[in-house]
């Protein structure tokens, strides 16, 4: 500490044991009914600024719980609209499941065996003079019924079909495989050594 603040601080103490001592025997002169009037002004005082400090922090609160509603009415706002989106979402989704289905039972109805509008089926091949069925390979399937009650497509093309895009589907993978690995493998086998 410089030799002037220590000069500074030590007048500003003896300002406020003047002032002390001044207050102290000024108290010491008054009667005890002033002595209580002094108190009640300044409790009087006190207890109006910490009124006048509550009222600050109650508007403070007011002002804060305002915004908090209008930010509420906001979220509360784009609540309602997601779910009309929502809903109107689900039902343009319902209106096309509905026309898909509608289409899905015109074409199955072009397809049925029997009755109006019944496809038309291949005979099955007729039998040899011995009376058995000319051989077929196995890729063709069976031969379709004589009473011509079969459905389109036939369960083992259907078979087939699944069957194949399972072997597609695998050797797709095993590619896409083989391409990472290749990709993170080095390229220089003697750098890994």
């Amino acid at each position: 500490m410089g030799r002037h603040a220590m000069t500074a601080a030590l007048a500003i103490w003896a300002v406020i044991q003047r002032i002390g001592a001044s207050a102290l025997s000024f108290l010491g002169k008054l009667s005890p009914c002033q002595l209580l009037c002094i108190i009640l002004a300044l409790s009087t005082i006190v207890v109006t600024l910490d009124r006048n400090h509550w009222k600050h922090v109650a508007t403070e609160r007011q002002a804060q719980v305002v915004k908090l509603q209008g930010e509420l009415a906001t979220i509360s706002a784009a609540a309602r609209k997601a779910e009309a989106d929502g809903a109107r979402i689900s039902q343009q989704l319902k209106d096309k499941n509905d026309e898909d289905n509608r289409r899905i039972a015109g074409d199955a109805n072009s397809l049925r065996v029997r009755g109006p509008g019944k496809s038309l089926c291949r005979p099955a091949p007729a039998p040899t003079s011995d009376g058995t069925r000319p051989a077929k390979p196995d890729a063709a399937g069976p031969a379709l019924p004589p009473d011509d009650s079969a459905a389109v497509p036939w369960g083992w093309l259907v078979q087939r079909s699944e069957e194949h895009d399972q072997l597609l589907a695998e050797v797709e993978a095993w590619r896409t495989w083989h391409d990472e690995v290749l990709n993170v493998w080095p390229k220089n086998t003697e750098a890994a050594h």
